[in-house]
């Protein structure tokens, strides 16, 4: 009996610039690993179709050797080249994107794309910028339309807070920062989710951010057995992403799939490698 269908969702941080090497920096994996997945016969298609598929609102027609793309958090660099204070000229995501659909021809990836989960609060935003990027400016969101129409990204919500550490005030409740395990009532998970979802919407009008992504990849019960399932009508999300590596099957859960994150499940090309074929 054949293997049932297993596909790789990869995960990346345009902000993870801490060196000029493959484990340093995610701009430089990013761009060796496209022509990675290209060389090992593997196609990149956009998340949406995985998550279709995953929920059984799509056939597997188009995802023979399929892998998705993310990118976390919604830094500028996702889509503007910059100058990092340390280490320089970095090509942004979106760019690597475009500069490798350049090279291999359109018709050999014909459906190239990726998927930027951004942070919707515009306070925090500003935090994490001024704390953690020396008030540059590199948390905006004026980008995010044109990436959602360029044919090459899609913007998806990756909370209102992140229930970031660095954030002043969060949604949940007792102010515990640091994990999306405790946002675990009703108005948080509003917060967190809708509110943000409407927000995102009011910039990449008309495209409804349909996907989630939990921050750090985790999440509570409530969140992923009461809230998202029952209260779909409402947050109109499509499916929620998480980490901890795995591969998105058939019967993966709705509400918590997988992902493998460049850094943490794999940090070489040949790391990569071992994903890409044990899908296969």
């Amino acid at each position: 009996m054949p293997r049932a269908q297993r596909i790789p969702v990869l995960t990346y941080h345009s902000h993870r610039i801490l060196g000029e090497s493959y484990d340093t920096n995610d701009h430089h994996a990013l761009h060796e690993d496209l022509r990675l997945i290209h060389r090992e016969g593997f196609r990149i298609v956009p998340l949406g179709w995985v998550a279709e598929w995953a929920v059984g609102r799509r056939g597997r027609r188009g995802l023979e050797r399929a892998v998705a793309l993310t990118f976390d958090d919604g830094a500028d660099f996702d889509f503007h080249d910059i100058v990092h204070l340390t280490y320089g000229a970095q090509r942004s995501f979106f760019n690597i994107l475009r500069d490798f659909q350049a090279e291999v021809g359109v018709a050999r990836q014909p459906h190239l794309h990726a998927s930027a989960f951004v942070i919707a609060s515009p306070t925090v935003r500003h935090e994490l910028d001024t704390r953690s990027m020396d008030g540059r400016g590199w948390m905006s969101d004026g980008w995010w339309a044109a990436a959602d129409r360029s044919g090459l990204m899609a913007i998806h919500n990756h909370s209102w807070d992140h229930n970031h550490p660095i954030a002043s005030t969060v949604c949940q409740e007792q102010q515990r920062k640091g994990s999306f395990e405790w946002i675990a009532t009703e108005r948080e998970c509003r917060r967190e989710v809708e509110d943000a979802a409407w927000f995102i919407f009011g910039r990449t009008y008309p495209a409804w951010p349909a996907l989630f992504a939990y921050p750090g990849g985790r999440s509570s019960d409530y969140l992923r057995e009461v809230y998202f399932p029952r209260s779909v009508e409402r947050h109109r999300t499509l499916a929620a992403f998480g980490g901890s590596g795995g591969y998105v099957t058939r019967s993966s859960p709705r509400w918590n799939l997988p992902r493998f994150v460049c850094g943490a499940e794999w940090g070489s090309p040949e790391g990569l490698q071992a994903i890409l074929r044990e899908a296969a």
